[in-house]
């Protein structure tokens, strides 16, 4: 059971790792918050627009929301991020919200009279087996009611890895 958390543990580690490297590509400007803001916090980055705490592993139709952590504090919708961004492939990029923004949406369009069963958590609490946390279910199209949101677009460009040389992607 340990080598299987640890496995999990490492594959989610691994995944942030790359998520930050595409965000890094679409926003060359930001810089890496500290390791206490990414703990305490929950900022990922500054940038032009102030901090971000970016979520990976995100479908259209299932994006995940946390009012409390696997501790029982507060949820990242309750960090210190100005904006909160959603790494979509399906939406060519980072889709952003402001987080004061998501949380007010959140906290209006949830029920939170009781906890359901995983597939029922579209706006409704849901609490994982063994954890304290408290999170919910929404779509892509529930968060583009959020007045703040909107898409910021990946890079279309990389470094090489031999050379390092910056280049266009060329494949359409």
């Amino acid at each position: 059971m340990g080598g299987k958390f640890l496995n999990k543990r490492h594959q989610a580690m691994r995944q942030g790792r790359f998520i930050e490297k595409r965000y890094m590509r679409a926003r060359p400007k930001a810089r890496k918050a500290t390791k206490e803001q990414d703990l305490f916090d929950h900022i990922d980055f500054f940038d032009e627009e102030g901090s971000v705490d970016v979520k990976g592993n995100n479908l259209p139709e299932e994006i995940w929301l946390e009012f409390k952590n696997v501790q029982g504090n507060a949820g990242w919708m309750y960090g210190k991020a100005d904006w909160i961004s959603f790494d979509l492939p399906e939406m060519g990029g980072f889709v952003t919200v402001l987080r004061k923004n998501l949380l007010d949406y959140a906290l209006d369009v949830t029920d939170m009279s009781d906890l359901v069963q995983k597939k029922q958590a579209y706006k409704r609490l849901y609490r994982r087996k063994g954890r304290m946390d408290l999170i919910t279910i929404v779509t892509i199209n529930d968060l583009a009611e959020v007045d703040s949101f909107h898409v910021r677009p990946y890079a279309l460009s990389f470094p090489h890895p031999s050379t390092t040389t910056i280049e266009k992607i060329a494949v359409s």
